[in-house]
């Protein structure tokens, strides 16, 4: 009996210890996903600050690039933001900013079996978007091998370009990350979201969605994601997915 509270105790924590591993950051500064937040939060003691670059592919040659951070400010209460810069030819788009955000982690995994949070916050430069999320994460796996992660969730967004209009929508998002490797060293990175922008800002938007790989070494502070996405706020214009690129270092780890 010693033995198996023991394995299950190893368990666990090496399940902890593989969501943290995995809990990089959104193009807002949330943990998460390439474009969506997920229910993990940054470890307590251990920060995070985060590069990120994403093409637009845009007619304008749109890139939108900045530093992001988060921290875990309380128990299972995160703070993240950052500046970033949207750089466009077309000069309603082109600004930088600030980015200010919180998640609240209602309960987590060892709790209820998968992890449920709650946030919202405001990119001032991402078409001044102000948004709110629910999302729900679980690890599925076997013993030995790093966990399939898996997220799916719910937003509001509101994004607001002055004369070049205004949209208010709610969209469903989900996505996973699959383990390559073993150890989950290298794992795979998709997720895809419905319409995010209604019909009077783009009368033919198109589904975010993005797709990467992760190679995020074990018992290392860093990782880096690459691959290539489609954020949907500029469509029509935004014709095809682009080049996205995120390096992370997370501190005391």
């Amino acid at each position: 009996m010693k033995n198996l509270g023991k394995a299950v105790f190893t368990a666990i924590a090496l399940l902890g210890a593989t969501q943290a591993a995995n809990a990089d950051l959104n193009l807002s500064g949330a943990t998460g996903l390439v474009l969506n937040p997920t229910a993990q939060i940054v470890a307590k003691g251990q920060p995070q600050i985060q590069a990120n670059y994403y093409d637009s592919g845009s007619d304008w040659d749109d890139k939108y690039y900045g530093v992001f951070g988060a921290i875990q400010a309380a128990d299972k209460l995160e703070i993240n933001g950052g500046i970033s810069k949207y750089r466009s030819d077309d000069e309603i788009w082109d600004r930088s900013g600030f980015a200010i955000g919180a998640k609240y982690q209602l309960f987590n995994e060892e709790q209820k079996g998968f992890a449920l949070a709650i946030g919202g916050g405001h990119n001032g430069t991402f078409a001044r978007n102000t948004y709110a999320y629910i999302a729900a994460t679980k690890a599925f796996g076997s013993s030995g091998r790093a966990s399939i992660i898996g997220t799916v969730g719910a937003r509001w967004d509101r994004f607001d370009l002055d004369s070049d209009g205004k949209s208010s929508k709610a969209s469903v998002f989900a996505g996973v990350q699959v383990p390559v490797t073993r150890n989950g060293e290298l794992s795979l990175i998709g997720e895809v979201q419905s319409k995010n922008v209604d019909s009077d800002y783009a009368d033919n938007a198109k589904i975010p969605y993005a797709l990467g790989v992760r190679y995020q070494p074990n018992g290392q502070a860093f990782s880096l994601t690459a691959g290539i996405q489609r954020h949907g706020i500029n469509t029509p214009y935004e014709r095809k997915a682009k080049l996205f690129v995120q390096a992370n270092y997370t501190f005391g780890k």
